[in-house]
């Protein structure tokens, strides 16, 4: 089964330091927008045209930005990343629920499989729980 990377999620803001949080995150040359002092996941479900580059090349590209306090160094907590099977159809809806939280619905959670193949080799997200 080839998996392609199709979503990823980012965690910013728990370690309590505000002025680390970064300003912005670059998700395959994508902007994403982070909001200031806000504890929060940023969930970022890749394009069609993301998922078909990243089959290509065998990557996804994350950029952290700067900090919102440039005296500060960005912190992300976490990155989690999701796969699907090349062959199946992926959809923003299938990942993320409309208002997601720190964790994902129990039925979301069963759809998403977290393995991930990078140049041949299968890798299983470790990371403790959504």
């Amino acid at each position: 089964d080839d998996l392609v990377i199709s979503a990823i999620r980012i965690l910013v803001g728990s370690s309590g330091s505000d002025s680390s949080i970064p300003s912005k995150f670059l998700v395959n040359g994508r902007k994403i927008e982070v909001t200031p002092r806000m504890k929060r996941w940023y969930n970022v479900a890749l394009t069609e045209e993301e998922i078909a580059v990243g089959k290509r090349t065998g990557c996804v590209l994350l950029w952290i930005g700067p900090s919102f306090d440039l005296t500060r160094r960005p912190v992300v907590e976490s990155v989690e990343v999701y796969a699907k099977r090349s062959e199946e159809t992926v959809s923003a809806r299938t990942y993320f629920p409309r208002h997601s939280h720190a964790t994902l619905d129990k039925d979301l959670t069963s759809e998403i499989d977290t393995t991930i193949a990078y140049k041949g080799e299968e890798y299983k997200n470790t990371s403790p729980g959504l």
